[in-house]
């Protein structure tokens, strides 16, 4: 009798935890893009407000910068300047929150990260335009969903380093490109 006593409620928490899971971003709309979307425009690098809340969970060490991309209209273009002493990493997010790539600063050619963010599409017209001129200038990916984040976090080794962080954050670009 205890037996299944012990069964049936390891099956009824197992079956609300799966629907808790399952409803989660029915209930919380206010996932990570549109909270971005409060800090400004599309296209562009942006920091947190000092008020947003999610700077009480963050890491101290890091600054933080997002991108909210678009490539519905065209492809997205994301630059860092590297210089080898200090760290910097890019993670890219899909409109869901799944991270379809990352990378740091040690994935650098000659002091600078370049992205191209763009349809299938796109991509393969670019390829073909370049065939003749030969070589790949830049990581290229298609991200699973037209919007999505870019978020860029630099690291501060001591307290003093805050702003010298910041200040690579706001250097970086996040540009649509030119059709």
């Amino acid at each position: 009798a205890v037996a299944s006593y012990t069964l049936g409620a390891l099956f009824v928490a197992g079956a609300v935890h799966i629907v808790s899971v399952l409803a989660m971003p029915h209930l919380a709309p206010r996932d990570a893009y549109a909270v971005v979307s409060d800090w400004g425009g599309v296209n562009e690098f942006l920091s947190p407000p000092a008020t947003d809340a999610a700077h009480r969970f963050s890491d101290p060490a890091l600054e933080m910068g997002v991108c909210r991309f678009d490539v519905s209209r065209g492809p997205v273009r994301i630059t860092a300047g590297v210089d080898g002493e200090h760290y910097l990493s890019l993670t890219f997010q899909s409109r869901t929150g799944q991270i379809f790539h990352a990378l740091t600063d040690r994935a650098a050619l000659r002091g600078k990260i370049t992205a191209l963010l763009a349809r299938a599409e796109d991509i393969e017209s670019l390829e073909d335009a370049e065939a003749e001129e030969g070589g790949q200038k830049e990581l290229r990916l298609t991200p699973p969903t037209p919007t999505g984040l870019v978020i860029a976090r630099a690291l501060a080794d001591a307290p003093s380093d805050r702003a010298a962080a910041k200040a690579r954050l706001r250097a970086l670009l996040c540009s649509a490109e030119k059709g």
